[in-house]
């Protein structure tokens, strides 16, 4: 996380893998986000992509082309996917176990040929609740999508402080005064100064012909961010049970815990008397990991009071 003594909950973040490459010349990112800070609904909100060389971009269009012509699928979008819409309306029911499968293997694919890519993933959830709370009794007024820019901005900062980087960010609501107040934030760091010098962000028109359905690297990142926000919203109770904080050395134990009590209520309303227990973590976040982990954090209640402190509660020009 950005400020110190400030831990992010491990279920992803910060395994500081090399990035090499950064002293190359021509760095672009692709980002998208998942979840709606405005949706009652919606517990996390999550901003997340990869960036890499350009060079390494073109190599990976052309392998991530071929994953979907041999799944016969004209582009990967998670939502659609997840609810067996749009270009995976054949891809129903989703819990017979051959489409269980087919979307196993279609993710895993897409995730290999990151990996094979060497892309390097950032994200930044916000958690949503925490932001309320914490807006509510400081009076900051902070916004989940500048946070969440301004999180991947960081952890993209913190390998290099200065090389140029041209981020692409998909049709987002709101986009470009969201990426202002990102910048804001950026400015206003003085813990890290570095910030001021904020990666280029250029947020795609609703109206205009790129987007994600055309643009590999968007598909890319929707896959990413739609993970990391899944990741968190399918442990809704372990946070409404445990209120699990990231500086508490207790949260992975408490984790396993509530996932361990979780699948066993699960076996007795299924009659179930054998289940394979892995690890509480969705396969598919898993697989992306594997292939290329993704740098950034959680942000909860306890990284906004920190980090409002460190800045003086100054976020702003």
């Amino acid at each position: 996380m950005s400020a110190p003594g400030v831990r992010p909950l491990r279920s992803f973040s910060v395994h500081l893998h090399p990035c090499d490459g950064w002293l190359m010349a021509v760095l672009k990112g692709y980002f998208d986000d998942s979840g709606d800070p405005c949706d009652e609904k919606h517990r996390f909100f999550a901003v997340g992509g990869y960036v890499a060389p350009v060079e390494r971009w073109d190599r990976f269009e052309t392998a991530w082309n071929a994953i979907l012509s041999e799944f016969r699928v004209p582009y990967l979008h998670m939502k659609e996917l997840n609810q067996g819409v749009g270009a995976f309306d054949a891809w129903r029911p989703k819990d017979d176990v051959i489409v269980k499968e087919r979307t196993a293997s279609l993710l895993g694919a897409f995730a290999k040929v990151i990996g094979e890519s060497r892309l390097w993933g950032f994200g930044a959830v916000i958690s949503l609740w925490d932001l309320e709370r914490f807006n509510a009794e400081s009076g900051r007024g902070l916004d989940a999508k500048a946070l969440a820019i301004y999180g991947c901005a960081l952890e993209m900062r913190r390998y290099n402080e200065t090389i140029d980087v041209e981020c692409v960010l998909d049709r987002m609501n709101g986009a470009h005064a969201a990426l202002a107040r990102a910048e804001q934030y950026g400015r206003t760091d003085n813990f890290y100064p570095f910030m001021r010098n904020f990666p280029t962000f250029i947020p795609l028109s609703k109206n205009g012909n790129t987007g994600a359905r055309n643009t590999p690297a968007l598909q890319a990142a929707d896959f990413l961010a739609w993970e990391l926000r899944k990741n968190f919203e399918n442990k809704r109770g372990w946070f409404d049970e445990y209120n699990p904080r990231a500086s508490d050395p207790k949260a992975s134990g408490t984790l396993m815990e509530w996932f361990m009590k979780e699948r066993l209520q699960h076996m007795a309303r299924k009659g179930i008397t054998q289940l394979e227990i892995g690890l509480p973590q969705r396969r598919s976040l898993s697989a992306l990991a594997d292939a290329a982990y993704p740098d950034g954090a959680l942000w909860d209640y306890d990284a906004f009071c920190k980090c409002d402190k460190i800045r003086g509660g100054i976020w702003s020009t």
